[in-house]
Formats: structure tokens, C-alpha cells, sequence
């Protein structure tokens, strides 16, 4: 198949091999998009690129386009996660471009709305092409790239910085012109750093390294609230199969006046009883009540590891 003038040009134009930390992804991804334009939509599409930064998945997350498009993309041949995120804008401009409905209203003179399913699907496959091109860009350009092969898994409404691994990424964000300004937008991507780019990404340090304060605070909520279960222990006596056998109703069990003092509270750990804490069995408003003693398998008395001791 000959190649239209167009691709030639880009192809003609590959962006040289940058050494050390100051590798420029955003180039590589101008080039794929537009590759992507011809291949996918047979439109000139041309992408600028705004930013391309180290961050941390809470701050990618929180920088999301506001009632955009997100889409999860994972590699095929590596275990990494990414998210793709289209403003409002873009999503219409792809979708005027596949009707071909590029003489209407421009989406920046419209009431911004939600993406629709209908939607989703029209972006998937400019969006793929995208992701094939800048494997096809890289692998050129570096000999010992690995392409990852990243393919977008679904739709995600409510993305969450909990869905990704707490590592370094980068996020690049592009400014696309479609048809000579006809139609645009903007889309971020955000994968792992080193995935494009190999060492020289990784060279990247993240803004912050800090775990998320409202990711610890969920995590802390949700650990509290799970249920528990813990076995009040007054003392353990010993016995033979043959003993136990002989007892019947009325029988009385002797149990030393230390016990009191030996109440432990334990839980199962590895199919093993644990005691964590001892108290006292008493009374309080006519009922049955431990008052804690001890707090800790450590701070226990004598008797009481003794008595768990035994089986």
C-alpha cells in the first residue's frame, strides 16, 4: 500500500534518540497521535504537548479532566496499570470526526455533558491506535525497548488512587488539533515510569512520595470497621480421654480461686489461640464483667503463660 505524503512527512520527521534524564516522552506520543489520526480516522490530527511530569497516583488521580472520558489500559506484557483521560471536548471532536459531522457546532459552544457509553466505544479505537503507535515510535527509536503492548481494559467512572501500584509514574498531557483546528481537546495518559522510555524515565523523581492522607485515613476507617471475634478464657484443666468419658450431669469441675485473677481474652491467630490481654472476672450492675488488667501477650503474668501453656 503507498503511503500518503502525510506519513511520509511524520515518518521522515522521528524525533532523535535523547540520552539521559532529559528524554522528552511528549514527543514520542505528538508523533503517535498523529500516526494514529491517519491510521485509525484518516484525519490530520496533531498533538502538542502541554506537560510531562513525575507523579504519584493520588496526584494523577486528582488531576483527572472534570466529566471526562477515562479509560484503563494495562499491558499485556508487562503487569503495569495506566489510565487515559479525554476532556469533554476531545470526546466530542473524535465523535464528529467518525459521523463526519465536522461543519455543526463546535463542543466548546455546547453545554458540556457526561460521555455516554456510545461514546466510549467511538474513542476506544483512535485510543488504541494511539497506544500501538507509540510501541511502533519507541521500538525504532530505542533497540532495547520492550514494548508493554498496553490495551485499554474498560470504562472507569470513578477512578481511584487505591487501583494504582504506590510507585513513580508520568503523566503527559497533550493538546490535540484536529483538521487543521476543525475540532480538539486534550488527554492525559499516566503509566508507571520506565514502561516508555526504559532508564531514562526512570530517571524522574516524583513530586511526592508520601502515602495519600485521604488513602491512609479510608484505610484506617475500613481497618476498624472489620468485624472481630476474641474468646473470654477463665482457666484450662487438664484431663484424660478416660475421665472426660466418666462425667456426667451434676459432676462438679474444681477450678483454683487464682483463676479469677487469670481471666485471659484471646483470639486465633494461624489456628493458634493468642491472648492479648488479661482481666479479672467480677461483677458490675448484676452482671458477669472482666476489668483489663494487662494489655499484651508480653505484660502477662506468670500464671496466666502457665495456663495457656496447657492443653
Amino acid at each position: 500500500m503507498t503511503k500518503t505524503i502525510l506519513r511520509q512527512k511524520i515518518e521522515r520527521s522521528a524525533p532523535k534518540p535523547v540520552i539521559g534524564p532529559q528524554l522528552n516522552i511528549g514527543q514520542y506520543l505528538e508523533k503517535a497521535v498523529a500516526l494514529a489520526g491517519l491510521s485509525r480516522l484518516q484525519t490530520q490530527i496533531e498533538a502538542k504537548t502541554d506537560s510531562a511530569i513525575a507523579t504519584t497516583p493520588a496526584q494523577f488521580v486528582e488531576g483527572l479532566f472534570e466529566s471526562g472520558l477515562n479509560l484503563m489500559i494495562a499491558g499485556s506484557k508487562t503487569p503495569y496499570l495506566g489510565i487515559i483521560s479525554l476532556n469533554c471536548e476531545l470526546v466530542s471532536s473524535l465523535t464528529d470526526v467518525l459521523t463526519g459531522d465536522l461543519e455543526g457546532e463546535r463542543p466548546t459552544d455546547i453545554p458540556q455533558r457526561l460521555p455516554t457509553s456510545a461514546d466510549a466505544a467511538m474513542c476506544y479505537d483512535f485510543i488504541s491506535g494511539v497506544l500501538g503507535e507509540i510501541d511502533g515510535v519507541l521500538s525504532e527509536q530505542q533497540p532495547d525497548f520492550i514494548p508493554p503492548a498496553f490495551e485499554i481494559t474498560g470504562r472507569e467512572t470513578e477512578p481511584s488512587a487505591h487501583m494504582f501500584p504506590e510507585i513513580p509514574h508520568i503523566t503527559a498531557t497533550l493538546d490535540v488539533d484536529i483538521d487543521d483546528g476543525a475540532r480538539g481537546g486534550k488527554f492525559s495518559v499516566s503509566v508507571p515510569v520506565g514502561i516508555w522510555g526504559g532508564r531514562q524515565v526512570a530517571a524522574l523523581t516524583p513530586g511526592q512520595t508520601k502515602p495519600d492522607p485521604e488513602w491512609l485515613s479510608a484505610l484506617k476507617t475500613s481497618v476498624n470497621a472489620a468485624p472481630a471475634q476474641f474468646n473470654a478464657v477463665l482457666y484450662r484443666k487438664k484431663m484424660s480421654i478416660g475421665e472426660i468419658m466418666k462425667l456426667k450431669t451434676g459432676d462438679i469441675l474444681e477450678f483454683p480461686a487464682t483463676a479469677l485473677e487469670t481471666l485471659t481474652l484471646e483470639a486465633s491467630k494461624n489456628g493458634e489461640k493468642t491472648a492479648f490481654m488479661t482481666a479479672r472476672l467480677g461483677e458490675y450492675q448484676d452482671m458477669r464483667a472482666a476489668r483489663i488488667s494487662n494489655i499484651g501477650p508480653t505484660q502477662t503474668a506468670p500464671d496466666q503463660q502457665k495456663l495457656l501453656a496447657s492443653p
